[in-house]
């Protein structure tokens, strides 16, 4: 098993706007932009090394849709360059807060840390 949470985490504040992990506390403060692993599965072996499925839901939460097209934007940067792909996106509207939720995977050699998107 590998764990890649701080990886996720020091590149999304990159984007300089709150992060958190998992769920905002309040939204009070917007933007936010929250994260959390939802996939770390083994998927092949080759001697001692372990070929790892690792996927990530990102949440980009603000007051305008704008706001979060462009944050998404940077978040879509960010996580690509660490080496994960986006399998998946869509736009949200949650008591006059708006909402992108996005999905990332990649599969991770826990030996050498290479990533591959999958």
């Amino acid at each position: 098993m590998i764990d890649l949470k701080r990886d996720v985490y020091e590149k999304l504040v990159e984007c300089g706007v709150e992060t958190v992990y998992f769920y905002p506390e309040d939204f009070k403060n917007l933007p936010v932009i929250s994260y959390y692993e939802i996939e770390n599965s083994d998927s092949g072996y080759c001697g001692s090394e372990v070929i790892s499925d690792v996927s990530f839901q990102v949440d980009v939460w603000a007051e305008k849709a704008l706001t979060v097209s462009e944050i998404c934007m940077n978040v879509d940067e960010k996580m690509s360059g660490i080496g994960f792909r986006r399998a998946f996106a869509q736009d949200l509207n949650e008591d006059s807060v708006y909402r992108k939720t996005m999905r990332y995977s990649a599969k991770v050699n826990n030996v050498t840390l290479q990533m591959y998107k999958k």
